[in-house]
């Protein structure tokens, strides 16, 4: 497949925050469209780790939606995400 697309980050209150905007639009090689994805990330400034981190909890929850052609969404899927260490 090939794809196209870009994205978009903005640092919010001083770099606190970065916000980050992602699509992208991907094709078969004989350029049958396939799908389109989008993302928006947050991540903020840990300063016990000296980084930025996106989350920190010890769950977090997974959604993926899908836009139908009237315009509405429904799940895909959802699922919360563990450590490979809790689930032991």
């Amino acid at each position: 497949m090939t794809g196209v697309g870009g994205a978009r980050a903005k640092a919010i209150q001083d770099g606190r925050w970065i916000t980050l905007d992602c699509e992208q639009e991907q094709f078969l090689d004989d350029g049958t469209f396939v799908l389109k994805w989008q993302l928006h990330w947050v991540s903020g400034w840990a300063p016990e780790h000296g980084e930025y981190r996106a989350v920190d909890p010890d769950i977090i929850n997974w959604r993926n939606e899908m836009s139908a052609g009237d315009g509405s969404w429904f799940d895909i899927e959802e699922y919360a995400m563990v450590p490979l260490q809790a689930r032991q």
